[in-house]
């Protein structure tokens, strides 16, 4: 016997697509998702890195996530369908997934490539993060 139900409709479930998205940038090539970015440096930091990814600036969006309300798996695959998400700060499971990947290594899912890592501050300190991420998940994910 089912005593209490509650039906979640799409526009309180993060993980099903908003409908109402006027999506630019339909089949762009990243998505890069970060809890914060601190002050211009970082967003100039991570332009040029993904400049250096042969990346122009209309074949990527840059998300930063505020207050941990990131959007859903499908939202993302239905508005964007991106070939690769890097995540700065922000984990598969607030993005809906619940599954494990290697940190800072391109992982395979639901046809898209899923880098996650650091946040944005702690890898452009990080002479050692900046160099695992570009070897082991940026160079070969976008330079052929």
């Amino acid at each position: 016997m089912i005593k209490a139900t509650k039906i979640i409709t799409n526009i309180n479930d993060k993980n099903w697509p908003d409908n109402n998205s006027t999506s630019t940038l339909k089949n762009c090539k990243a998505i890069i998702m970060c809890d914060r970015l601190d002050d211009e440096t970082d967003r100039t930091t991570l332009n040029k890195m993904l400049q250096s990814c042969n990346l122009l600036s209309s074949e990527y969006i840059i998300e930063v996530i505020t207050d941990r309300e990131a959007p859903g798996w499908n939202t993302i695959k239905t508005n964007y369908s991106p070939r690769v998400i890097i995540l700065l700060g922000i984990t598969p499971g607030e993005i809906g997934i619940s599954a494990m990947f290697h940190f800072l290594a391109p992982n395979r899912f639901d046809n898209s490539v899923l880098i996650p890592g650091p946040t944005p501050s702690e890898l452009f300190n990080s002479k050692e993060l900046k160099k695992q991420i570009w070897d082991i998940a940026l160079k070969p994910t976008f330079i052929p």
